[in-house]
């Protein structure tokens, strides 16, 4: 399929997802044990150059200012938060894991009956520092599979989510994946918060059926104005595209939204609900605008696919 990435069917080459899968999280965890091995002889070196500037600071007359001026020029600082090509390849691996965990919530109650058209969406306590919001979905679209895999990935990798962000910007990009980072604010019941975030869109060839995913990291880094930190949400969306006849797909998905409090709210101000709406209140706004787009777009690929069935003669 012209566009994807395609995968051998599962007839002729076993286990083909789960060695690739394996392969990549190898690779990560040999990369990260080797950056972590260098932090550590950075400041095993640290902490011996510290001693020696110790000894020599008692030795200096002036030792608020002669030695910590002498100090912040040599000891080297070491800057423990990863950098974006870690976060982003992280979202990566997360986004593979994510395909080889969908079977195992297709096998739930909610997507037993594959003929059922719904949209489910509910809240729930995952336990005291974690809420979590999750919409399950069911339907058959009158596209052919074509059409829809190209009009969501199309929308999914497009930038028309800017509208909503002060900034939305593309740091990596391939024919199967899309990397973004972005600000957003957005207010609920009085609480304007300020979001950063990462996300990654990722397609893929399983078979005969074609599953685009979605992860995402996002902080709030300001609340009310003022600098916020202590909340952790994590977004993880996934679409499974298959055949119903040669003219209609059928379309399962869910989306997944956690916030997870931290040990302590650090401002001890912000009630944690508030928040968790803000949080929901993006997720919804986004998703408006997205459904929105699709609607559009998939008229114009069966178009440019199928062309206009009016001037088809009877």
């Amino acid at each position: 399929m012209q566009g994807y990435r395609a995968i051998a069917p599962r007839k002729s080459v076993k286990h083909f997802v789960w060695k690739e899968i394996a392969k990549r999280q190898w690779e990560e965890r040999m990369r990260a044990e080797n950056l972590n091995q260098e932090l550590r002889s950075c400041l095993e070196v640290e902490s011996v150059v510290h001693q020696q500037l110790e000894l020599l600071r008692q030795c200096l007359p002036d030792e608020n200012a002669s030695s910590n001026l002498f100090m912040s020029k040599v000891i080297p600082r070491i800057n423990p938060v990863p950098n974006d090509d870690v976060v982003f390849n992280k979202l990566l691996t997360s986004a593979e894991d994510t395909l080889a965990e969908i079977d195992i919530v297709l096998r739930g109650a909610a997507y037993q009956d594959r003929n059922a058209n719904y949209v489910d969406a509910s809240v729930f306590q995952i336990n005291t520092n974690t809420q979590a919001f999750v919409v399950n979905s069911s339907m058959t679209m009158p596209f052919c599979i074509q059409v829809v895999s190209r009009s969501i990935w199309k929308v999914l990798s497009s930038d028309n989510i800017k509208k909503y962000c002060y900034y939305h910007q593309v740091v990596q990009k391939s024919e199967t994946s899309i990397a973004y980072t972005f600000g957003c604010q957005q207010t609920s019941q009085g609480v304007a918060a300020d979001i950063h975030g990462k996300y990654v869109v990722c397609r893929f060839v399983d078979g005969k059926r074609i599953v685009i995913v979605l992860v995402g990291i996002f902080e709030p880094v300001k609340v009310n104005g003022l600098p916020y930190k202590g909340i952790r949400c994590r977004q993880t969306a996934w679409i499974e595209l298959t055949n119903s006849g040669d003219t209609h797909t059928r379309s399962r998905s869910q989306c997944r939204f956690t916030v997870e409090l931290g040990s302590a709210d650090p401002t001890g101000q912000l009630p944690y609900t508030p928040l968790f709406d803000v949080v929901k209140a993006v997720h919804e706004v986004v998703s408006t605008a997205v459904a929105s787009l699709l609607e559009k777009v998939l008229i114009e690929e069966d178009w440019n696919l199928n062309g206009d069935p009016d001037s088809v003669a009877v």
